[in-house]
């Protein structure tokens, strides 16, 4: 992961490189679901990062769906801060929430 960090602050991007906003408070194609929080999907030199993961499961993995993203391919996962009003945070591992992430 640091390596992969190094390598998106210290090389200027490849053609391949991208930013995909996967859950956001607004979505920009009618067909992806709005709500609270964000997500955006980091892709550096063939490798896939997930930044956040919004505040809906359900519809975080109805949006990856809607783009196209196999969420098997995602390498890494950062969660960028916590919620401690959100009584089931997703770095708390709420019941379902990793049976969703993986298989």
């Amino acid at each position: 992961m640091r390596a992969l960090l190094f390598a998106v602050l210290a090389f200027p991007a490849w053609a391949g490189d991208r930013i995909t906003i996967v859950f956001d408070n607004t979505a920009a194609r009618p067909s992806l679901m709005a709500a609270w929080g964000f997500s955006a999907l980091v892709e550096v030199r063939g490798q896939r990062v997930l930044f956040d993961t919004g505040s809906k499961p359900e519809l975080f993995l109805a949006n990856l769906r809607e783009l196209g993203i196999d969420k098997n391919t995602i390498a890494a996962t950062v969660i960028s801060h916590e919620h401690p009003e959100n009584p089931n945070p997703v770095y708390a591992n709420p019941p379902g929430w990793r049976d969703l992430l993986s298989g």
